[in-house]
């Protein structure tokens, strides 16, 4: 599996980019897990925020995932007050994970006769194509005492949103799946042109 976290720079960049880049499939100089969304309606699904979100937060995860759909026209997520529903395929949750030095994790699910089954480690790819993504943010990072920006909070969700389309991490410092972006990133990180075109690649847009 490949492994994946937006981390802080404490954290060893060599095995970071070695374990991301060496096993990824080149799509322009973004690079693809070789898995993706599965299912020809998945980007007219729907995707959720967990309530334990602030509204604050809320809204930063709401132009996030605006700021992909505007990037791609192909993707139609509708926001959706159910995180069980079989029209979800994206979800962005909450959660305090104290200092582990990742600010967001993805995890995959597949879908199955009204069953949900998680298909990967959280942090890992799958094997296969999956249903749907989690986005597992790491509140302990964006918390008063850490003095995260909004322009940060929204570029994690936004890398993770990445992984979610089939995005690996890339060592090109400018793109949106530059693995540092929540360390070395303080303003507004929109996908780039190869974030776009690769996943247009991925899915064939």
């Amino acid at each position: 599996m490949k492994h994946f976290r937006v981390k802080q720079r404490l954290f060893a960049l060599i095995m970071s980019i070695t374990l991301i880049i060496s096993v990824s499939i080149p799509c322009f100089a973004a690079n693809s897990l070789g898995v993706k969304y599965k299912g020809g309606s998945w980007s007219t699904g729907t995707y959720y925020i967990s309530s334990n979100a602030t509204s604050q937060m809320s809204n930063w995860a709401t132009s996030s995932v605006g700021y992909w759909k505007s990037a791609l026209p192909q993707l139609q997520f509708q926001k959706s007050n159910s995180g069980s529903a079989a029209s979800t395929r994206l979800s962005i949750s909450y959660l305090d994970r104290g200092p582990t030095g990742w600010y967001g994790v993805t995890v995959y699910f597949d879908y199955n006769a009204a069953t949900w089954t998680q298909i990967s480690e959280e942090g890992y790819a799958p094997d296969t194509d999956y249903y749907a993504a989690s986005e597992n943010i790491n509140k302990h990072y964006f918390s008063s005492t850490h003095n995260r920006t909004a322009e940060q909070h929204q570029n994690v969700i936004m890398h993770e949103i990445g992984h979610a389309l089939g995005h690996a991490h890339t060592n090109t410092t400018s793109s949106l799946m530059y693995t540092y972006i929540g360390d070395e990133t303080t303003a507004l990180r929109k996908p780039t042109k190869d974030d776009i075109n690769g996943a247009k690649k991925i899915y064939g847009w």
